[in-house]
């Protein structure tokens, strides 16, 4: 099957590949008695080096002080991710619970069939205006559950937040987007924790917490990226830090702040200490559920021949939703 190939075409990358070995110059920069690390640019935002001689060559060109030539800061603004179709439920239950796919149907399917959900079997990833005019009411139903209840306190108290989603046009309510079943989500039933198995409420939770995220506000990160020049070399530091969390307050995401010291261009640093890193490329993983079900998903990215990409493309992936 085309499954298979897939699963066996992974295999053998992995059996096959080499890993290349590659080096990276780290430095250790001051600034009024701050330190902070930048690395070695090659090029334009480049800081692999394939011969560690020519890190030397860099480096004999560089000057024990220097100062800051560039500053780019830029604010992030990030949306909760889409509603959860059957794929995405099986990829989320998978990374969190260890669940297989048919497992986490089975789960779904049990809460369908308790009223507590929408119809499972589905590869939409939206829902149409008339469902989005009935989500308060899924709200008020998820309202008893203490991770949700003081944020939906706060959304069915304000108009404008409800309005958003449950009258405007946004990202999530897609009337040209629909298939046979809209987006999976939670129905105004509510749920009693103790009549459902441990599965059946890890499943749910997932996916209400998707219904009540599209309500939250944006993620927003602050970026700064910076660039010294000691002599005839340059270094790049890079930074992050989370101004506000949003949708992330529930579902959470990868990443951690890193901080650099306040500088503007011109601010002279000095270079402390200098250490490379020796590291290599890295084979392709061996697919798990998750990583498989992405595969099947997008797979248009596997089409040797334009034609094959163009029918690929306008599908749901390999496979039925279920």
């Amino acid at each position: 099957s085309v499954i298979t190939a897939m699963v066996v075409n992974r295999d053998k990358e992995k059996a096959n590949f080499k890993p290349e070995e590659y080096y990276e110059c780290v430095i250790k920069i001051e600034y009024n008695g701050n330190s902070f690390e930048g690395k070695l640019l090659k090029t334009h935002n480049d800081v692999k080096f394939y011969d560690k001689d020519e890190i030397q060559d860099y480096m004999n060109m560089a000057e024990p002080t220097g100062e800051v030539v560039g500053i780019t800061k830029t604010s992030v603004s990030s949306q909760a991710p889409l509603l959860l179709n059957l794929t995405e439920l099986q990829k989320e239950a998978y990374s969190k619970y260890g669940y297989s796919p048919d497992v986490t149907l089975k789960y779904a399917q049990s809460l369908y069939m308790k009223k507590l959900i929408s119809y499972p079997r589905t590869d939409c990833r939206y829902i149409s205006s008339n469902v989005a005019k009935e989500l308060p009411n899924n709200l008020k139903a998820l309202a008893q559950i203490p991770e949700y209840s003081f944020h939906i306190s706060k959304i069915l108290s304000n108009t404008d937040i409800l309005n958003k989603i449950c009258k405007h046009a946004n990202a999530y309510v897609n009337n040209e987007q629909l298939t046979d079943h809209h987006a999976l989500i939670t129905t105004d039933v509510p749920a009693t924790f103790t009549d459902l198995s441990i599965g059946e409420k890890n499943i749910y939770m997932l996916i209400s917490r998707r219904v009540v995220a599209i309500f939250m506000p944006s993620r927003i990160i602050n970026k700064t990226k910076l660039i010294c020049q000691f002599g005839g070399i340059s270094t790049i530091s890079k930074s992050q830090e989370v101004m506000h969390e949003g949708y992330s307050e529930l579902i959470p995401v990868k990443g951690s702040n890193t901080y650099l010291p306040e500088l503007s261009e011109g601010d002279k640093v000095a270079i402390t200490d200098v250490f490379g890193e020796i590291l290599e490329t890295k084979p392709p993983a061996y697919y798990n559920y998750r990583t498989l079900l992405e595969d099947m998903e997008n797979c248009v990215k596997f089409a040797t021949e334009s034609e094959n990409e163009d029918i690929l493309d306008n599908t749901s992936g390999i496979g039925q939703p279920s």
